[in-house]
């Protein structure tokens, strides 16, 4: 029965569950639509309408792009958390237009 309610916790119920999911619990940086330097993305015949996007987010963290491709168990693991503390902290300032 615990496992019904942690799966019904988990389904989406807005937009603002999605966002805080990805900046919060994926640490992504969300990038502005309109952004200058995605605008040749949205180019790609397989993105959806511009007016269907509600976000984009940028993952940059290799720790979280391995527990995405199943590399690690949870975010609880040990390889998980000892990989995450060596990365380095990136800031959309960063990031360059051009």
């Amino acid at each position: 029965m615990e496992f019904l309610d942690l799966k019904e916790s988990l389904i989406p119920k807005k937009v603002s569950f999605i966002h805080d999911m990805m900046v919060n619990r994926f640490r992504a940086i969300a990038i502005n639509k309109s952004d200058p330097r995605i605008s040749h993305l949205l180019n790609d015949p397989y993105i959806p309408d511009f007016s269907e996007i509600n976000g984009i987010y940028c993952i940059y963290s290799k720790s979280i792009l391995g527990l995405l491709k199943n590399k690690y168990s949870s975010f609880d693991s040990y390889e998980f958390n000892k990989d995450q503390q060596k990365e380095r902290k990136i800031l959309s300032e960063d990031f360059e237009i051009g």
